[in-house]
């Protein structure tokens, strides 16, 4: 707890420190831009403060009172210190766990055979290694992921005892000491006890063991980064047989790469199932599961929950195989790693080691990572800037903070704390143990918010005025009630929403958040509203001195407040996907310390404010927009790496001023855009091409992008192959080019993109560069889109087959009309196709023997995984024998269609079933339910509509335990509903049937318990208030009422018990005259009203006897309009 006060202590000296630091840096910007009469020398030196006494510097009395009681805290720590008896002691602690052996219990282990077979192929192969040095195999992964268990069961495999002579196995220190591991290798290779403390005597006696020995030694578990050492301990080694070889496990991918002598080995999680039988294994040991089968569905989940640990499989199953009781079971889908005692658990223990081992600089960045939600994907970047924002990064001399930064993270990288995204490689992520453990260590100053209440679950932390650090997984629409807790965090320095991957469209906000709560918090360093539908900042936003980190992207704003300029600590300004944002606050270059101004998309921008040019610290500036201030200024941003694009460059006045961008001295960009907007006269076309030459970057460039260029040729650097290092080409929209550049040289170059070369007739050997004997030996995607005129593709000027295109992937044909001819032959690496619209080509597979993608659309001359099949009207039968496995089956407006096939026989594919306006159906196939096997198998959507003589839903409707959606409506001649026909499983439910309204409620809606979003759309269907309310599932998130015309008010009674309820939408009710008498659930975050003319009278904003129920929710709309909106009229 002494520790704990401490931090707080240092977060809120700094804090002070900072202030003082804002204030003098302010005070030197006023005084430079006032009178000119002084020197800015003798200026500033007057501004110097001779002490750091707070009256010197006219601080007010407020900030005095906080350094007096921080300096009496610190005074108070000082002696609880002495009282405690604690000490200084060295930085680095060592953390002992427990020594490791090679034996192994082999029926413990699932999962593994792949690696094993792996590891052990490698052990077999004798490969020659370099002079006489051994085979070094690297085991890597995080903690707890199996890397000791896997090279124990190599260890022990009977083929690899028969290959070896002599094997050891030792588990290293975490301290390294050569003369402790050599002593180590040479007792467990000889079994001999060793008495020697001499290093040269050890290694004398370990070689004379292992010469002309083929020997395999495990080391486990190394930390040792000294290559020096390495090589010392590695000496006795040479000697020794042929095939002699060493396993290392490490968590470093550095120890690994420097120590191993082939490819590291990676060790991934578990699959979920194969953790759920070592979960199994441990906690039923020698129980038989079936005994125990009401505990095995919460055995699954908690599998699960290991997110493929084996350790913490082991752990729980272990601690849980004495427990009998199902409530000690579901408590552990609560658990968090420190809930278990170190006694009973490694795992912590585990864990804590890799974190000891980091050095002292990285520790408080990994702690800061603990606000990034389990299983959140992160880029590289974005965490750096906010270490940055929060002063995590130690200033090196001759180094920029980011590239500190990037050192920082990929240290984590390899200590395999961070892991990159299997789904996107771009992208990293934290494995739940190691968020756990980020989370263990930030204690009290990091806290995620939750905008959805779990009132089962226990709560384990709480927000306190402790709390620096504040992250949450944003919703759709996030109300006041989530933000209650931030009223202890007076001291906050992070305030970071995060989107939800889900979510495709704004976020919405209370008011309360940008225009109360956050202009009060004056300790941040870091802000987001990313992604939230706010059209406008509050001036307040000054006081926020000390932001260093503003992200306002995908925001809904205009313009930012002039006031924004004052903040003269902000690195970062993310203003990326703000489409309507017309203009740059025009003081701009006020912010001296800005290095980030992200403003990608932000197509709204006409013009860079003037003196941009002043913002020399300036490293990403995504977009130079030339208007009045022209393109000069782009000179003085020297530091501009990453993506650069320049557009509006038809405003370029002449071509010496293009030169003057100095692009080909600008070495870290890596992604130059080019863009023109329009070609409105003659002088602009004819300028375009001696603009364009001037504007030729640097030799390193990696992607390039022109746009709307106006020439009809393109300059000789487009195609030069000294550009070596390009692999990204798109020429967009030049709709004047009459022929393509020679870009077949550009021998880097995986993508090319041609669009919308509207002049272009024809592709020859010019294209491929006639003097170059093998074209685009790289490119892998190939995309020709919108070529109106296009009509000849030849391959060569003789139009002669050549090696071209060896290694192409990926092409796509689109909207090229006049094309002739067919696909180039001899596409050996070709996977897919896609040609659409294009009337004259022709397209065959014959030669294509790598193909498994192919898309027709329009063209002359089929992988079948989605069948649509849309206005068909003579169409009466369809048998699903024709066709291979689908995923998606689709049938819209085929008036005569009857029947779809007589039986679904086991089709272990189909997902979605959608069938719309086919008024002559009469039946469904049978055999609905075969189609569900297991996890593999799932229909998540079956949508009737528009089937006029349709007469029953098939009956095995409810054996459907995968079917998530159903969707009914306009089918007047289905006439029961049985009870049997509905899933339980069902999430969402949409009705707009008579019959089928009818049948749902006298059925008993209720009893779906998992439904969470449900439409009615009832006609002239009348239902009691009070039969609707008590009918609803409690389990409900989404409701949609509409044309219920007799419908005059909502139940209270219903209503109350709608906890989850966040979304409700009522339409056409004509005579629905008020909301609830006591209001709406707290839970709800958005509200529509549509055509219900009473009600929104009742809700008119101010006014309306009703408007107090809905003044809190974050979203409202009445009949298209968001009431909160400024041009919103009562």
């Amino acid at each position: 707890m002494w520790l704990v006060d401490l931090k707080d202590v240092a977060f809120d000296a700094e804090d002070i420190l900072d202030k003082f630091a804002t204030e003098v840096l302010k005070k030197r910007l006023e005084s430079i831009s006032q009178s000119q009469v002084q020197t800015t020398f003798t200026r500033v030196c007057n501004l110097i403060p001779t002490s750091l006494n707070p009256s010197n510097l006219m601080f007010d009395v407020e900030i005095e009172l906080k350094i007096k009681a921080i300096t009496e805290r610190l005074e108070t720590l000082a002696n609880e210190r002495h009282e405690l008896g604690l000490s200084e002691v060295a930085a680095r602690c060592s953390f002992k766990i427990n020594e490791t052996s090679s034996t192994v219990n082999e029926s413990y282990i699932y999962g593994r055979d792949k690696d094993k077979d792996k590891i052990i192929q490698l052990l077999m192969e004798n490969r020659p290694s370099h002079g006489d040095e051994v085979l070094v195999i690297p085991i890597v992964g995080m903690p707890g992921i199996g890397k000791t268990t896997l090279a124990q069961v190599v260890f022990n495999d009977d083929k690899v005892n028969t290959h070896f002579e002599l094997k050891a196995w030792v588990s290293i220190p975490d301290d390294f000491d050569v003369k402790v591991v050599t002593g180590k290798i040479l007792e467990s290779a000889t079994s001999i006890t060793c008495d020697f403390n001499n290093l040269h005597q050890l290694q004398i006696k370990l070689k004379a063991a292992l010469s002309g020995k083929k020997f395999l030694i495990v080391l486990d578990d190394v930390w040792n980064k000294n290559y020096n050492e390495w090589i010392k301990l590695v000496a006795p080694f040479r000697g020794a047989a042929r095939g002699s070889s060493v396993i290392v496990t490490t968590r470093s991918a550095e120890v690994a790469n420097m120590m191993g002598t082939v490819e590291c080995h990676y060790v991934n999680q578990l699959s979920d199932e194969d953790c759920e039988s070592v979960f199994m294994q441990h906690a039923f040991r020698s129980k038989t599961i079936d005994a125990n089968h009401a505990f095995t569905e919460l055995g699954k989940k908690i599998a699960r929950k290991c997110k493929g640990s084996p350790l913490t499989a082991t752990t729980l199953g272990g601690n849980l195989s004495s427990q009998r009781d199902v409530r000690e079971w579901e408590n552990v889908m609560d658990f968090e790693i420190w809930d278990l005692a170190v006694e009973e658990s490694n795992i912590l223990q585990t864990l804590r080691l890799s974190y000891n081992q980091l050095p002292p600089y990285l520790k408080p960045c990994f702690a800061y990572c603990s606000i990034l939600p389990k299983g959140f994907e992160f880029e590289e970047k974005e965490l750096v800037l906010l270490w940055m924002a929060e002063g995590l990064l130690e200033q090196q001399s001759q180094k920029q903070l980011e590239d500190i930064g990037h050192e920082y993270f990929q240290e984590l990288l390899s200590a395999s704390l961070f892991q990159r995204s299997t789904s996107n490689r771009s992208l990293y992520v934290m494995h739940d143990l190691i968020n756990d453990l980020a989370q263990w260590v930030a204690g009290e100053s990091c806290f995620k918010l939750d905008n959805h209440v779990h009132p089962h679950r226990r709560k384990k932390k709480k927000i306190s005025k402790r709390t620096r650090y504040v992250s949450y997984i944003g919703g759709e629409y996030d109300g006041i009630q989530m933000f209650q807790a931030l009223k202890e965090a007076k001291s906050l320095r992070t305030f970071l929403p995060l989107k939800h991957s889900r979510l495709e469209e704004w976020s919405y906000i209370t008011n309360h958040v940008p225009f109360e709560l956050l202009p009060e918090l004056r300790c941040l360093r870091a802000l987001s509203l990313s992604g939230y539908f706010i059209t406008k900042l509050p001036n307040s936003v000054s006081n926020l001195n000390l932001l260093r980190y503003l992200n306002l992207s995908w925001t809904d704003l205009r313009q930012l407040p002039e006031s924004i300029c004052s903040l003269c600590n902000l690195q970062t300004l993310l203003l990326r996907d703000c489409f309507n944002l017309e203009q740059l606050p025009s003081n701009l270059s006020d912010l001296i310390n800005l290095r980030h101004l992200d403003i990608t998309r932000a197509h709204s921008l006409t013009d860079m404010p003037h003196g941009i040019g002043k913002l020399t610290h300036l490293r990403t500036l995504t977009d130079f927009i030339v208007g009045s201030s022209g393109i000069g200024e782009l000179m003085k941003l020297i530091n501009i790496q990453g993506v650069l694009s320049v557009s509006r460059l038809e405003n370029v006045s002449d071509t010496l001023e293009a030169s003057g961008a100095m692009l080909n001295k600008k070495v870290g960009i890596d992604v130059l855009k080019l863009k023109w907007s329009f070609m409105n006269n003659q002088s602009h076309i004819e300028r375009a091409k001696d603009v364009l030459h001037m504007l030729k970057p640097h030799k390193g460039l990696a992607k390039l992008t022109i746009k709307c260029y106006g020439g009809t040729s393109f300059p000789k650097w487009i195609g030069d192959p000294s550009y070596k290092s390009l692999v990204f080409l798109k020429l967009k929209d030049c709709a004047n080019c009459t022929s393509l550049p020679a870009l077949g040289n550009l021998h880097a170059l995986k993508e090319l993109y041609i669009i919308g070369m509207k002049e272009v007739c024809c592709i020859d050997g010019g294209f491929y560069g006639n003097a170059c004997f093998r074209p685009f030996p790289s490119l892998e995607k190939l995309h020709f889109m919108d070529m109106e005129k296009w009509e000849n593709w030849f391959l060569s000027d003789n139009n002669e087959q050549r090696d071209i295109f060896s290694s192409l992937q990926q092409i796509f044909i689109v909207r090229c009309p006049k094309l002739l001819g067919k696909l180039p032959e001899n596409l050996p690496s070709l996977k897919h196709v896609l040609v659409k619209e294009c009337e004259q080509f022709l397209v065959t597979i014959a030669t294509l023997p790598m193909l498994y993608t192919l898309e027709i659309e329009g063209c002359k001359g089929h992988c079948l995984e989605r069948l649509y099949i849309c206005n068909c009207d003579s169409l009466v039968f369809i048998t699903m024998d024709q066709f291979p496995p689908l995923e998606k089956l689709e049938i819209q407006n085929c008036p005569k269609l009857k029947s779809i096939a007589n039986r679904l026989h086991r089709n272990t594919s189909l997902e979605s079933i959608q069938i719309w306006n086919c008024e002559n159906l009469k039946s469904l196939p049978k055999g609905l339910h075969f189609l569900v096997n297991l996890k593999e198998i799932k229909i998540i959507e079956l949508c009737i509509m528009g089937c006029e003589k349709l007469v029953a839903l098939p009956g095995c409707l409810h054996d459907l335990d995968s079917l998530k959606e159903l969707e009914i409506g306009y089918c007047p001649s289905v006439q029961y509903f049985p009870e049997i026909n509905f899933p339980d499983n069902l999430t969402s439910l949409w009705i707009n049937d008579h019959n089928a309204f009818e049948a749902m409620f006298n059925w008993g809606l209720y009893k779906l318990s998992f439904l969470r979003d449900l439409t009615i759309i009832g006609g002239s269907l009348f239902m009691s208030p009070g039969k609707l309310g008590k009918m609803l599932p409690s389990s409900l998130t989404s409701l949609t009422i509409q044309n219920l015309s007799n419908l005059k008010f909502l139940p209270f009674l219903g209503f109350k018990y709608l906890t989850c309820l966040e979304e409700l939408s009522i339409y056409n009710c004509p005579k629905l005259s008020c909301l609830p008498k006591t209001g709406l659930p707290s839970s709800l975050l958005e509200l529509y009203i549509q055509d219900c003319p009473i009600l929104k009278e009742q809700c008119s904003k101010g006014k309306g006897k009703d408007w107090l129920k809905i003044a809190d929710i974050p979203y409202v709309e009445i009949d298209g309009k968001l009431i909160y909106d400024s041009d919103y009229e009562d």
